[in-house]
């Protein structure tokens, strides 16, 4: 997880697909959680290299993720 300058949080993730799980949404929410205490983020987005499954979708956005899939290997901040 890394902090922009304008106040986003972004989890970087180098993987072909996430599914909800309990794991899932504890990760999610872990992050969340250290995106605003640890980094002070206003925002979060997930960026990985794959895809993810329509119920990850909706329940990370309902978590206030924003989503972008299949992101090359250089990222723009």
């Amino acid at each position: 997880m890394a902090k922009t300058k304008d106040g986003r949080a972004m989890v970087l993730v180098a993987i072909d697909w996430v599914r909800w799980t309990a794991a899932a949404q504890n990760s999610a929410l872990e992050f969340r959680q250290r995106a605003k205490d640890e980094l002070g983020a206003t925002r979060l987005e997930l960026q990985l290299t794959g895809r993810v499954s329509d119920r990850a979708r909706r329940e990370l956005e309902a978590l206030g993720y924003k989503i972008t899939e299949r992101v090359p290997r250089t990222l723009q901040t």
